[in-house]
């Protein structure tokens, strides 16, 4: 691929999202870099169907959209509808949300994009039985360990668990390892053992460092 186009609606995230990733397309190889589409108002087809009509007119090789579920749902359909589809394309919110699934279905089988937390995941990162010191889902019912986590959380509220439900969950996970850890409630020796924490859990593998960041996620 040599040339990548991006497009966003307008809130914060989505707009931030795509003018970072513009800056960095280059370094990743990309020859041509178009000039960064927007979609003032997503509730408005005439916006959807300029865009779609530069895309055609263009025709980059990768298509790269910072958008929420709706306006991936949005994009999808009138792009199904135009029989529009680059060579790559990739959405933001889209893949994994049960609201496009439900909504789009099999068109979703052509499209990239990063899901945060999936209760399907069946890698050895999501494998508790691994774990060396927290099990909260040990697999004992040959369930693996997130659908062990969706199960307890539909049963406790009567709703699938969001990603934000299971990155909590993970957070307490975390907390949870590094107390068993340090044996103590001491901020000092908590923040010690959270910066070497590696392991594999119901929310993937756990990975800490001095900024706090998972390097995983």
């Amino acid at each position: 691929a040599n040339s990548i186009a991006f497009f966003h609606t307008t809130g914060l995230f989505e707009t931030t999202m795509c003018e970072n990733a513009l800056t960095e397309a280059s370094f990743f190889g990309f020859e041509k870099v178009y000039p960064l589409y927007e979609v003032t108002d997503q509730n408005d087809d005439g916006y959807w169907n300029t865009l779609l009509n530069n895309l055609e007119n263009d025709k980059p090789d990768v298509v790269v959209g910072c958008v929420l579920s709706a306006a991936c749902q949005t994009f999808v359909e009138k792009a199904f509808q135009a029989n529009y589809l680059p060579k790559f394309l990739a959405l933001s919110v889209c893949v994994g949300s049960t609201g496009s699934e439900t909504a789009l279905g099999d068109k979703l089988n052509f499209i990239a994009g990063p899901v945060l937390w999936d209760s399907r995941c069946t890698t050895a990162n999501c494998d508790e039985s691994r774990a060396s010191i927290v099990r909260f889902y040990n697999q004992d019912s040959g369930v693996i360990a997130p659908m062990e986590f969706s199960h307890a959380y539909e049963n406790f509220t009567s709703f699938t668990p969001s990603y934000q439900a299971a990155g909590s969950m993970a957070a307490l996970y975390a907390l949870t390892y590094a107390i068993e850890r340090s044996q103590t409630n001491q901020t000092a020796l908590l923040r010690e053992a959270l910066n070497d924490i590696s392991q594999p859990s119901f929310y993937g593998l756990l990975e800490g460092s001095r900024l706090g960041a998972n390097r995983e996620k």
